[in-house]
């Protein structure tokens, strides 16, 4: 297993638990933080209705809390940053349906 899916594996309490506190995402993804270098941490990026509706620091409060809550640190570790896409951009509007690791590019991030 390569380090994204794996690292997609261990985000999925995240993503659950966004639900179940209703916050859902609508698109979470992953993507290097410096693409080529194996050694990288990777950037996770997120859309939802819900986060349009907030500053962006206000949403990323809330993401913040609850990766902690269902992370451990060596799975933080892997995060070099949390990026949200205003699901208004277009040029995010057609990503292709999966579990939810997508290429895309990157948009407003903050570090972890």
């Amino acid at each position: 297993m390569d380090r994204k899916t794996e690292l997609a594996g261990k985000l999925e309490k995240f993503r659950l638990k966004c639900e179940e506190n209703k916050k859902p995402l609508m698109d979470m993804w992953l993507e290097e933080a410096f693409p080529g270098d194996n050694s990288t941490s990777f950037v996770v990026k997120v859309r939802a209705k819900w986060l349009d509706k907030l500053s962006l620091s206000e949403g990323l409060d809330i993401l913040l809390d609850i990766l902690w809550k269902t992370t451990d640190i060596p799975t933080r570790i892997q995060i070099f940053a949390i990026s949200v896409i205003n699901t208004n951009d277009k040029s995010y509007k057609n990503l292709p349906p999966t579990n939810f690791v997508n290429q895309v590019q990157t948009d407003t991030s903050v570090f972890v």
